[in-house]
């Protein structure tokens, strides 16, 4: 591994934080039994490639975590079709025409229960007429022929659902850096250059497939740091993408420049996204609980 690469060129102390972006080759899930289950897949070959070592921005992001929710309505038939079918799974011995036969009683329940000889009427007019055009290979939907013939509807069984998981959305830090020396010069073009190449990714200009595929970018892993160890306090980001990288050499609107050309400011804007989403799990595998707010 390549010497940390540091803006500004000083001594760290342990009273010193920075955000520290550790570069690595990216190593694919593959099609193994984790993924079939759902879990992550991809991240880091484990072999780090590079480190680079940035002052703290003024914007600190901590993305709002996020589950996937959803409306959901489930109708009275819908609901015993249901039970029918679990009792039948879970009764084999039964024939499948048992199965139907007590799907039409229970839709014969639900017609007994609608309350009035109107409703009663509404109801099976509604379910005749949704046979007979589900007959015709049509399709249709049960609560429609209900409110047309009858004025009724179901009484929906309206819930949120959890549906999954979700990535957390990108994060961006602005880096504003200022080189004071030739040192500190050659530092800022070589971290602008080592993030364009780790964010690019390559072509395959070799062997018999030679430009049939490209290879995946470098991943990152970004980490808050308060002299050797992690920050205590402040958020944890998973393995990122770097999705997006700009720089602007004159961000204060006028171009400057030192007598070797270098531009007296320059502000590096870097947007990454997490390659999996968090679970629970992630905070709890943290051993004595060294993980600030968590991720």
């Amino acid at each position: 591994m390549a010497a940390p690469i540091r803006y500004p060129i000083k001594k760290l102390t342990d009273k010193d934080d920075y955000v520290q972006i550790d570069i690595y080759k990216y190593k694919p899930g593959g099609l193994s039994s984790g993924v079939s289950l759902g879990l992550p897949s991809g991240g880091t070959s484990g072999t780090l490639e590079q480190s680079i070592i940035l002052p703290m921005p003024q914007t600190l992001p901590d993305n709002s975590q996020s589950a996937m929710w959803g409306k959901n309505e489930m109708g009275p038939l819908e609901i015993a079709a249901a039970g029918v079918a679990i009792a039948a799974l879970n009764s084999p011995d039964n024939p499948a025409m048992d199965a139907l036969q007590a799907v039409r009683k229970e839709a014969g329940k639900i017609t007994s229960a609608a309350g009035t000889g109107t409703g009663q009427g509404a109801l099976v007019a509604g379910l005749a007429g949704l046979a007979t055009k589900n007959a015709l290979g049509q399709g249709g939907d049960a609560g429609t022929y209900l409110s047309r013939s009858g004025g009724i509807t179901f009484n929906q069984n309206v819930e949120l659902l959890f549906t999954g998981v979700d990535l957390r959305t990108a994060f961006a830090f602005n880096f504003d850096m200022v080189p004071r020396s030739a040192d500190e010069t050659k530092a800022i073009k070589n971290i602008i250059r080592i993030l364009k190449l780790a964010m690019s990714p390559s072509k395959n200009n070799t062997g018999a497939g030679q430009g049939l595929f490209i290879t995946a970018p470098r991943v990152f892993n970004v980490l808050y740091k308060s002299g050797s160890k992690d920050h205590p306090f402040l958020n944890r980001f998973k393995t990122c993408a770097l999705q997006s990288m700009s720089v602007n050499f004159t961000p204060d609107g006028t171009y400057t420049t030192y007598a070797d050309a270098t531009p007296v400011h320059i502000q590096m804007t870097l947007q990454f996204q997490e390659l999996t989403p968090i679970f629970r799990e992630d905070y709890e595998e943290t051993a004595e609980g060294k993980l600030g707010v968590g991720y």
